[in-house]
């Protein structure tokens, strides 16, 4: 799964960016009936989820999908977001690992809740979350609480480089569950 932030600090050429993280990773997950399945999630002060897991078995079909996915252009609310998450994550399949990718170039809305309650919800589905921190906004303090490990923490200069950060994390991912091509 991976969580989108489609905020108003993202511009249109990072959000572009994150939709080829999203399609260059989601290669590496063998996308087909009955091997791996993938949702995504956008937020800025809400969430939604345009790509649910059941939605496109193939890869060119997902691609399509994220290449048309809307940006929200408004504030950026997290916790939403990882509510949302657990939403989409009890509709997974059971018995089958749960990866979150977890995007942010930015902080929670000052006025907004901590993320702690609905970091600890995602926590408890079980789900390997990574976080994808992008710039230097990003408070990794706040964000810590998403991830289970630090090491799970991927920390990207600008957007312009998330496309390598794909191929180390398809690696990781390949040496990790073995589903990937």
């Amino acid at each position: 799964m991976f969580v989108v932030d489609s905020s108003n600090e993202v511009s249109s050429q990072g959000y572009t960016s994150e939709k080829q993280f999203v399609k260059s990773v989601a290669r590496a997950l063998n996308l087909a009936p009955k091997k791996s399945r993938v949702a995504v999630i956008i937020y800025s002060d809400y969430a939604t989820t345009p790509i649910k897991f059941a939605d496109y078995q193939t890869t060119d079909r997902f691609n399509d999908a994220v290449d048309n996915l809307i940006h929200l252009r408004r504030t950026r609310r997290m916790d939403r977001a990882l509510f949302e998450t657990v939403e989409v994550l009890k509709q997974a399949r059971p018995l089958v690992p749960k990866l979150v990718f977890f995007l942010t170039s930015g902080r929670q809305d000052t006025e907004a809740p901590s993320l702690d309650a609905a970091a600890r919800a995602v926590t408890e589905t079980g789900a390997m979350t990574y976080l994808v921190a992008i710039g230097q906004k990003p408070n990794l303090r706040e964000l810590r609480v998403i991830v289970e490990k630090p090491d799970n923490i991927i920390s990207v200069t600008a957007f312009g480089d998330l496309q390598q950060q794909s191929k180390d994390i398809s690696k990781d991912i390949a040496k990790n569950l073995g589903e990937c091509q």
